[in-house]
């Protein structure tokens, strides 16, 4: 089948364009969730007032925004990154999330080997940003680019 069309005969608007110019979208994709997503936009105040938040590692600071911002910048990147070059959903998924949990889990065990504190739920919003990084990313190359053909 085509990789160009659609069901029903109806073609993307992406047909003809070549291999580089789909591959556009990717990189459109990337910068424009990577922007969105950037640790400022999503940072909660940096000192919560003592009597709200009296435990050393709440669920809502700022480190846990970074950690969001950055999982989502990376899954989103990574996966732009392996549709560019394969052209498939699939191991874009792969590579985002690899990537952004390789990286959130590298760190929570440099943190966990004395260079830091570890902290599981550092590594929860690691998964968090990822997963929705990942969804945000399908989402937009699904609307951009239409639906995977069957095989």
């Amino acid at each position: 089948m085509n990789r160009d069309a659609r069901p029903h005969g109806v073609l993307s608007p992406f047909a003809g364009l070549g291999k580089w110019s789909r591959n556009g979208v990717a990189a459109v994709l990337f910068s424009s969730t990577t922007f969105a997503a950037t640790p400022s936009s999503l940072a909660a105040p940096t000192s919560p007032p003592p009597a709200l938040s009296p435990e050393p590692d709440p669920w809502f600071g700022q480190d846990k925004a970074l950690h969001f911002g950055l999982s989502f910048a990376l899954a989103s990147g990574g996966y732009a990154l392996g549709v560019a070059t394969t052209e498939e959903r699939w191991a874009g998924v792969l590579i985002g999330g690899g990537v952004a949990l390789g990286l959130g889990a590298t760190k929570e065990g440099l943190d966990a080997a004395g260079l830091g504190q570890p902290s599981w739920r550092d590594m929860a919003w690691n998964v968090v940003g990822a997963a929705l990084g990942l969804g945000v990313s399908v989402a937009f190359d699904a609307a951009l680019r239409g639906p995977e053909p069957s095989r």
